[in-house]
């Protein structure tokens, strides 16, 4: 009659009881669980993603600007990757630095500084154009599209709508300046309640709508990441990837409907929470440290004028 080999027995190694060999196996499952354990947390210590190679399409006289713009921070980069869930780098991202007389200038509405092509996942510059809002340089600008290419590669080329599309290349991007925190009080103080879908209409519209469609966009996109936790964007796009449509990604990884969520963001967008970061902001201090000195410094000439003349007038008096 065969004897059944048992695992522990078959696998044991010559001088070793079966009893020690059942020790020796708990532990190595041990191990390879809390291996596992770590390998499922590595994106969670901060180890950055490769960023992609860049390659610039120029003509000459943009060729100084190219190598500027290809020394962009790697770190800042690495973090737009990491806000989307974006682990491997994938193909280079082309970059085209069009001048105006392009055909591609031609076709863009001229208060457009840049875009990204959806098709190809290629990004268009008009280096000779103003930069616009929201973006204070062409470095930020660059940093706002290529976050744009990142969310499409880790979503699987499925886009959501606008408004997030947006918000989270502006969560990026991390510029905030005084016309935003401008911006920011005038939404606070008057704005009605403005629907998620009617901020992504506000994007077709002329530049004071869209540069309101981009603020909206960013503050609803802080507020999901504030209320759901940092990693919610990627969940959602790694949702999406995976076949769900938006409004089923959405509700999965938040546990709320869109209309709920949308309840919720306008209803935390009260005018003092809006004056916070206007008040507490560095450049709204500097700026008062600055009108409080020219304040003094105007009062202490009126003090001395004030004096002369009392000088004078005593030295006229027999």
């Amino acid at each position: 009659m065969a004897r059944r080999v048992g695992q522990d027995e078959l696998f044991a190694p010559r001088g070793v009881s079966g009893k020690h060999t059942a020790a020796m196996f708990a532990q190595r499952r041990l191990g390879v669980a809390l291996l596992a354990i770590a390998l499922a947390l590595l994106p969670l210590v901060g180890l950055a993603a490769e960023p992609p190679p860049l390659i610039f399409e120029a003509p000459p006289r943009f060729t100084e600007l190219a190598d500027r713009l290809r020394k962009l921070n790697p770190e800042a980069i690495s973090a737009a990757m990491e806000l989307v869930g974006l682990d491997v780098a994938g193909l280079p991202v082309t970059i085209i630095l069009a001048t105006e007389d392009s055909d591609m200038a031609r076709r863009t509405a001229p208060w457009v500084s840049g875009y990204t092509v959806i098709s190809s996942g290629a990004i268009v510059l008009f280096p000779e154009r103003q930069v616009a809002y929201p973006h204070g340089s062409l470095e930020a600008l660059l940093l706002h599209e290529l976050t744009h290419v990142f969310a499409m590669r880790a979503a699987g080329g499925r886009l959501g709508p606008r408004w997030f599309e947006e918000g989270i290349a502006m969560a990026a991007s991390g510029e905030r300046d005084l016309e935003d925190q401008a911006w920011g009080v005038w939404i606070g103080l008057t704005a009605t309640r403005t629907p998620l879908e009617e901020i992504d209409r506000l994007f077709s519209r002329d530049p004071p709508f869209v540069q309101k469609a981009y603020l909206l966009s960013e503050a609803v996109v802080r507020h999901l990441m504030t209320s759901m936790g940092p990693y919610a964007v990627h969940r959602i796009l790694v949702e999406r990837a995976h076949g769900a449509s938006f409004e089923e990604a959405f509700q999965k990884v938040t546990g709320r409907t869109l209309p709920e969520f949308e309840t919720a963001f306008w209803a935390q967008q009260t005018a003092w929470r809006r004056w916070i970061p206007v008040v507490t902001s560095s450049t709204i201090i500097w700026v008062a440290i600055i009108v409080v000195a020219l304040a003094a410094f105007r009062k202490q000439r009126q003090r001395t004028a004030a004096v002369k003349r009392q000088w004078e007038k005593e030295g006229e008096e027999p």
